[in-house]
């Protein structure tokens, strides 16, 4: 039976990719490269951090929208 996953979040997107090429940095026979494979993930686990912040920060924004929206609408 196939299973039907839900798609990665844009943060998990970047941290898998970062893992991918940990492993292939990891295989890699030249030193150059493989610390450039290195350096590549670690900006995408910063990238991930970015959208974990941009996205928590999206949800208290609209948390917050639609508090205010039933305060307004509890008035009138």
């Amino acid at each position: 039976m196939i299973k039907v996953l839900p798609r990665p979040t844009e943060a998990e997107e970047y941290r898998n990719t970062a893992e991918i090429l940990r492993d292939l940095a990891a295989q890699v026979r030249f030193g150059r490269t493989r610390n450039e494979l290195f350096n590549y993930a670690d900006n995408l686990d910063r990238l991930g951090t970015l959208a974990e912040q941009r996205s928590e920060a999206t949800v208290r924004t609209v948390h917050v929208t639609c508090h205010l929206a039933a305060d307004t609408s509890r008035r009138n």
